[in-house]
């Protein structure tokens, strides 16, 4: 993986799907990182789990939105703030991710 000046690198590892099913539908892979826009925050994760909501969703191959594969999994992580978009809340010089799906770079 490459790393900008911001030493962010590039690219990030993701588990995704393509399709529902058991476990062995996940896979990793390599993909470009996200731009958070405005009101998001880019996070470097530590440390991810595994929920109800990406295990169902795994087995359903269908987001409770209607979204469908592929996507990227991921809801509940242990992270720390990146780089982030206009509009993001700061306290003592960090951003505070809140509540609701982040932008993650693995």
């Amino acid at each position: 993986m490459t790393t900008s000046s911001a030493r962010v690198p590039a690219r990030m590892l993701a588990v995704s799907q393509d399709v529902g099913g058991p476990p062995d539908v996940l896979k990793i892979i390599e993909m470009d990182r996200p731009v958070p826009t405005v009101g998001e925050v880019l996070v470097r994760v530590h440390a991810a789990g595994v929920n109800p909501t990406d295990w169902k969703t795994r087995a359903r191959g269908q987001f409770a939105t209607g979204a469908v594969p592929p996507f990227v999994l991921g809801f509940d992580v242990s992270a720390s703030p990146a780089p982030c978009g206009a509009a993001v809340g700061r306290e003592n010089g960090a951003a505070r991710p809140g509540r609701g799906r982040t932008v993650t770079d693995a």
